[in-house]
């Protein structure tokens, strides 16, 4: 389930949910699937720095197309301008992405 990985002072692990790998910075544990959609699929995890739940969202080719990018863009957009006690973006997050996947 998991497999060690060490970039940049950062560990990582891969973990599989539900038919999703997710490669993770190490301190997000104990992932459980919870909703998906036509651009990627969202997990809970605990974030053992914090010691509170996460939502992590794997966004499935974010920049395939020039309208990919566009609802990427968006989708970030939004999240950096949320402003409620539950929906707290951190922007400290560490980004993992590739032209493939983005991890938010």
């Amino acid at each position: 389930m998991t497999t060690g990985a060490n970039t940049d002072q950062t560990q990582w692990h891969t973990v599989t949910c539900d038919a999703h790998t997710y490669t993770l910075p190490i301190r997000y544990q104990n992932p459980v699937h919870i909703a998906q959609d036509a651009f990627g699929s969202v997990i809970r995890a605990t974030d053992t720095e914090i010691g509170k739940q996460v939502a992590i969202k794997k966004m499935l080719k974010p920049f395939q197309t020039p309208e990919h990018a566009k609802r990427t863009y968006r989708e970030l957009k939004l999240l950096m301008h949320l402003n409620h006690i539950d929906a707290q973006v951190r922007r400290n997050l560490a980004l993992l992405y590739s032209l493939h996947n983005l991890y938010i």
